[in-house]
């Protein structure tokens, strides 16, 4: 495991500090792993943003009381 996958399973590093560390040192790391990182880095992002989506019931709510700016 390399210090950028160290750090960021810490959760020292947000996913954006990750992928711009990694960058910057991918030319030094095995390109397999370079892919590795970055599909659980963007993973990680995507499940995280698909949380908040699903969590916006309130924002229906408030459509369905005020309608959609129509």
């Amino acid at each position: 495991m390399c210090l950028i996958c160290i750090e960021y399973e810490k959760g020292k590093l947000k996913a954006a500090e990750a992928l711009r560390n990694l960058s910057e040192l991918k030319e030094n790391l095995d390109p397999d792993h370079v892919k590795e990182i970055q599909r659980k880095i963007i993973n990680d992002a995507w499940k995280k943003w698909d949380f908040k989506l699903n969590d916006l019931s309130i924002r229906d709510d408030y459509y369905d009381k005020h309608g959609n700016g129509d």
